[in-house]
C-alpha cells in the first residue's frame, strides 16, 4: 500500500459522496451536519455537553470524557511534534485500555491515520504492516515495549504514551479535519493471500456510529 497509495488514489469514493440515506426503520433520525464533520470534532462537542459523564468504564479505573479529552489532546501534540501536520499513518501497540482510547483520539485530532497493531501478532506480520504503510511513528505502551522495540528502525519513531507527563498543554487543537480525511487503515487476516489495508474516512465512521446508536 504505503503512504504514496494514499495520496495518489485519495479517500474511496464512497467518502467522496455523503453516503447518508433516510431510514426505513425506528431509528432516531440525525442532522447530515453530524456527519460532515471528523470523528475528533464530534467527540469534542460530546465533551462540551457531558464533560464529567464516565466515557470509559474498567474494572480498576473509570475515565471522565473531559480527562479522555485531555490525555488525547497531550497526545496529538506529541504527534505533531515528531511530523506536522501532513497526513501520515501512525501505528498504535497497546493494550484494550483507557490510553488506547485516548492514543486513538490523539492519532485522529492530530490528522492522521490510525492503524491498530494487534500485540498477539508476529513481528513478521506486524512488521509488514509497518512497511506497508510507511508508517513514521509507532506508539507502544510500557507492556508491549519489547515487541516495539523489535519493530522500529532507523525511519521510525518510537513514543512511548505511558512516559506522556503533563508537560504538553491538554486543551483541543482546533485544527481542520475535513470529513473526507482518511481515519484508519485496517488489515485483512490474509488467509487467502497477502493481507490488505482497508482504508476509511471520519465521515463513514461517523455515519456507521450513528446507524447503531442512539443519539443522544
Amino acid at each position: 500500500m504505503g503512504l504514496n497509495s494514499f495520496d495518489e488514489a485519495g479517500a474511496p469514493s464512497h467518502c467522496s459522496e455523503h453516503p447518508y440515506a433516510p431510514s426505513t426503520t425506528s431509528f432516531i433520525m440525525f442532522r447530515k451536519e453530524d456527519v460532515e464533520q471528523s470523528v475528533s470534532t464530534r467527540f469534542e462537542q460530546q465533551v462540551s455537553r457531558y464533560p464529567g459523564h464516565l466515557a470509559i468504564k474498567k474494572r480498576d479505573h473509570t475515565v471522565t470524557y473531559d480527562a479522555l479529552n485531555r490525555m488525547a489532546n497531550r497526545i496529538a501534540r506529541t504527534i505533531l511534534s515528531y511530523s506536522g501536520e501532513t497526513q501520515q499513518p501512525v501505528a498504535l501497540l497497546t493494550k484494550n485500555d483507557a490510553l488506547t482510547f485516548a492514543a486513538i483520539l490523539g492519532i485522529l485530532k492530530a490528522g492522521k491515520i490510525y492503524v491498530p497493531l494487534d500485540s498477539s501478532l508476529s513481528p513478521t506480520r506486524a512488521k509488514f504492516i509497518l512497511e506497508d504503510t510507511e508508517a513514521p511513528i509507532l506508539l507502544a505502551s510500557n507492556e508491549n515495549r519489547s515487541l516495539a522495540e523489535v519493530l522500529i528502525s532507523a525511519d521510525r519513531s518510537l513514543i512511548n504514551i505511558e512516559d506522556l507527563g503533563s508537560g504538553w498543554p491538554d486543551e483541543n487543537l482546533g485544527l481542520k479535519i475535513p470529513p473526507t480525511t482518511l481515519a484508519h487503515v485496517l488489515y485483512t487476516s490474509g488467509s487467502t493471500g497477502e493481507p490488505k489495508g482497508v482504508v476509511d474516512c471520519h465521515r463513514n465512521i461517523l455515519h456507521h456510529v450513528m446507524r447503531v446508536t442512539t443519539l443522544v
